[in-house]
């Protein structure tokens, strides 16, 4: 089920990791300059990187969905937990371990914020802020041969239309009940479901290029607008966490119209270059981008000060950064696989 287009909604997506968390570095400092009275470095830009990266975690929640919903061998418990678990659980595991040394390291010896600054995240589910995905991403995968025993059950039609009620209950239930703190919480779990499923319902073999094309660009003007509100929402006083609960999370109604029409109109377009080995990069890179973005960071406190590095055109400075720590991220993600890959080598 190899598919170039659906390669490149990886690799976007994981991109678009990596941006959202630049650019929300550059949305800190605007906070504080707001706050200090300082002239702001192009706001608005920033907010809109950062609501464009918003259809990352709903693209890959759909992404998983299409292929594992859609393959027979799902269906098959034991083997599917051994076969997936294996894949996804190791490199999460040596992440977790090596963020607890990090925290210590960092929160406790330099920024000397005590121990239980270093601890405290572990107990919420997110050991550092991007791990918030793995506790959905895991409860996902032990749904997933329930989710494909009902879409086998149900009739097509049946099963869009429960796609579509967990979608909207679920991003509503979120949408409701504010910010999410506590991320091991099986409810959070339920209520990703749903782009979990609409990745099967969406998934398509047809080709349809203009189509396609017409639904990128909507689902982009989207989160441009969402972004824009969320801007205005800030200047007018409200907190950045309430403005992007409101406006442009993943559960958002903008956010999740824009990440639909994104799935959507990717299946339809047409990529002749294969993505795949660069897409099977997309999981350790997320994984190890946020430590890479942090060194960075930190190393531009220490030597430039405090507010050097985001005070740099945010216009051209924030892709320009993303693209730096999503390259040295996948140079990380090449060594360890080759590394993994000498390890089971002198196994065998």
């Amino acid at each position: 089920m190899r598919r170039s287009n659906y390669d490149l909604l990886r690799v976007l997506a994981c991109f678009l990791v990596v941006l959202g968390h630049v650019s929300g570095t550059f949305i800190e400092t605007m906070v504080w300059d707001l706050i200090d009275g300082l002239p702001l470095n192009h706001p608005l830009f920033s907010m809109i990187y950062t609501a464009l990266a918003r259809v990352s975690v709903p693209a890959f929640l759909m992404l998983s969905g299409a292929f594992l919903l859609n393959d027979e061998r799902t269906g098959d418990v034991k083997t599917f937990y051994r076969r997936s678990f294996w894949k996804i659980g190791p490199p999460a595991a040596g992440c977790v371990v090596f963020t607890l040394f990090y925290n210590l390291i960092t929160r406790t010896g330099m920024d000397h914020l005590g121990l239980r600054a270093a601890l405290e995240p572990f107990l919420y589910g997110a050991p550092f802020y991007h791990l918030w995905y793995l506790p959905i991403l895991f409860g996902l995968y032990l749904l997933a041969p329930f989710i494909h025993g009902a879409k086998m059950k149900l009739t097509r039609g049946g099963f869009v239309k429960a796609a579509v009620f967990m979608v909207v209950f679920g991003n509503l239930s979120m949408y409701m009940t504010g910010p999410i703190q506590f991320h091991w919480n099986i409810g959070e779990v339920f209520c990703y479901a749903g782009y979990f499923m609409m990745g099967a319902v969406l998934y398509t073999e047809k080709p349809n290029p203009r189509a396609g094309a017409v639904e990128i660009l909507a689902g982009i003007l989207i989160e441009c607008f969402a972004g824009y509100i969320a801007y205005r929402a800030i200047l007018g006083g409200m907190e950045r966490e309430m403005a992007e609960h409101w406006f442009i999370l993943s559960y958002t109604p903008f956010t999740t119209a824009a990440s639909l029409l994104f799935f959507s109109g990717f299946g339809k377009i047409q990529v002749r270059k294969s993505w795949h080995r660069l897409a099977s990069h997309s999981y350790s890179i997320y994984l190890v981008h946020a430590f890479v973005l942090d060194i960075i960071i930190r190393l531009c406190r220490t030597l430039l000060g405090q507010r050097w590095l985001t005070h740099l055109d945010a216009r051209f400075f924030v892709p320009l950064i993303t693209m730096g720590v999503f390259l040295i991220s996948l140079c990380v993600s090449v060594l360890l696989k080759r590394a993994d890959n000498k390890k089971k080598l002198k196994a065998a």
